[in-house]
């Protein structure tokens, strides 16, 4: 079976790793010259102290990186196929366990905006050595948006094995989600109708319709359980008395496996992939009518979809 084999890519931008390195620069300089006249000690192991973390994020982000590549090569020349969309074989037989990998990101403002997000390695079972391994039908989800912000819950597996420590093997199947059949009506406080149906069936299908003058747009919104962090995918512009279809595949068009360090961002999963992504039964669904009267006035109604299991 067809499937994509791709790398996790730096958890930051480059434009963040030039700027540690920019500032390592300077604490260098400044260095140089308490040296030269003769400066307080204190203030000199101060400055030590920040060029060490100023070049031990980017250096370790390196090092990260040099281990990730190293994995897929590795398991570009091991893995021999994915049989059924989910029964992986190798050449050989490897050290593995499975695992579900769990992972937030978050933006934050200190003293300027910062990229933040938590890794879990959550284990499945031990590890055994074996050439097979079926990830079977396990509920997974992704979602990230241009920025990198988003999360994900994928199963997967690690290995223990001379050069693939702390690696990670994670699986988005492209097995959609089976929306349920609705039908909705929102109201506007201006006397806008949208009115919105979804068609039962694999990923998102249905058509909306708008009355009462105005304009209005057409989200997908997916949250993960216990997040606050939300993605949303705009999927239809809507003018009074005119109908649209909606539509989004909600997974991938072939599986995807991604080589990953154990500690990756959804940034990183998600460098080599089409964002907006948003993916899996593991997600909560939503979409999101925002009414527009004139230029200034914005109404926001919200529905509900139901994931059928």
């Amino acid at each position: 079976m067809r499937f994509a084999l791709i790398s996790a890519g730096p958890n930051a931008s480059k434009l963040t790793y030039l700027a540690f390195y920019s500032l390592a620069a300077l604490i260098g300089l400044a260095m140089v010259g308490l040296l030269v006249k003769g400066g307080p000690t204190i203030v000199f192991v101060a400055f030590t102290l920040l060029l060490a973390i100023f070049l031990g994020i980017p250096i370790h982000e390196r090092v990260v990186q040099a281990r990730i590549k190293r994995g897929l090569k590795i398991l570009k020349a091991t893995i021999v196929g994915l049989e059924n969309g989910d029964r992986l074989r190798f050449s050989k037989p490897l050290r593995l366990r499975p695992i579900v990998f769990e992972v937030e990101s978050r933006k934050l403002w200190l003293s300027g905006p910062h990229y933040s997000w938590s890794a879990w390695v959550v284990p499945r079972g031990a590890y055994e050595a074996k050439n097979v391994h079926v990830f079977g039908d396990l509920s997974y989800g992704i979602m990230v948006d241009r920025g990198g912000e988003g999360g994900a819950i994928l199963p997967g597996i690690e290995f223990d094995e001379d050069k693939m420590r702390h690696i990670v093997l994670l699986y988005i199947p492209s097995r959609q989600p089976r929306v349920e059949a609705a039908h909705h009506t929102l109201k506007s406080p201006w006397g806008q109708l949208a009115d919105v149906t979804v068609y039962e069936g694999l990923g998102l299908r249905g058509e909306a319709r708008l009355s009462g003058g105005g304009r209005a747009s057409i989200y997908l919104v997916a949250e993960l359980p216990g997040s606050p962090h939300r993605v949303k995918l705009k999927l239809a512009d809507l003018r009074s008395g005119g109908a649209v279809e909606l539509s989004a595949r909600l997974a991938p068009e072939s599986p995807v496996l991604v080589v990953a360090h154990k500690r990756s961002s959804p940034r990183g999963l998600a460098r080599h992939l089409t964002k907006p992504l948003i993916a899996g039964d593991a997600l909560r669904y939503s979409l999101t009518v925002v009414f527009r009267r004139g230029i200034l006035r914005k109404s926001v109604g919200r529905v509900e979809l139901r994931i059928v299991k």
